[in-house]
């Protein structure tokens, strides 16, 4: 369902623009895949922790302590019905937007590295994660690199392994194999 299209817009942006950022920049249903299974399988429970400095009371008369820890209920908010349409299921081009001519990474809400009130995985303002820009370019890459190289599915007939918690922290199946076979049709 994925695999060629995501493969036929590496393939445009590769003849347009080569191994450049310019081309995973033009990667939208990777950025849209990509940003997905964050949501739909990102690596926490939870996201922004932080200990309270001082005692504080919020509007609604809740009051918080100094020395307790706080945190925003990530899985919740991506699996919120509210939020995502049909949030427990996975749809990878569910995030792909309109064009975007500016050139501007966050012209558009919905790219992989724009940051929201319901999308946290690199937090948000101030303190949203400097590297984000980065990280995405080299998933993009590495995900481009993969699909035009290579044939791939889950061992089990496509079954996506059941993760782990640990805590508040989600782990693949270590046990789960993916199947690779190399593509022999590769121009890039």
């Amino acid at each position: 369902k994925y695999l060629e299209p995501i493969r036929e817009e590496v393939r445009d942006a590769l003849a347009r623009f080569g191994w450049s950022k310019l081309a995973t920049e033009n990667m939208r249903r990777i950025d849209s895949f990509l940003r997905e299974t964050q949501r739909f399988r990102g690596l926490g429970g939870i996201s922004m922790l932080r200990k309270v400095l001082k005692d504080f009371t919020f509007s609604d008369g809740t009051t918080v302590k100094k020395g307790q820890m706080l945190a925003v209920g990530l899985r919740a908010m991506h699996y919120d019905s509210t939020i995502y349409p049909q949030a427990d299921e996975f749809e990878g081009f569910r995030f792909v937007g309109s064009a975007d001519t500016t050139g501007d990474e966050l012209a558009l809400p919905n790219r992989l590295v724009s940051t929201s009130l319901e999308f946290l995985p690199f937090g948000i303002g101030r303190h949203a994660c400097p590297g984000r820009f980065w990280a995405a370019n080299e998933m993009k890459a590495m995900l481009a690199y993969m699909v035009l190289n290579y044939d791939m599915r889950m061992e089990d007939d496509g079954k996506v392994p059941d993760e782990q918690w640990y805590g508040s922290e989600i782990v693949p199946d270590l046990g789960a194999h993916m199947l690779l076979k190399k593509r022999e049709d590769t121009k890039f």
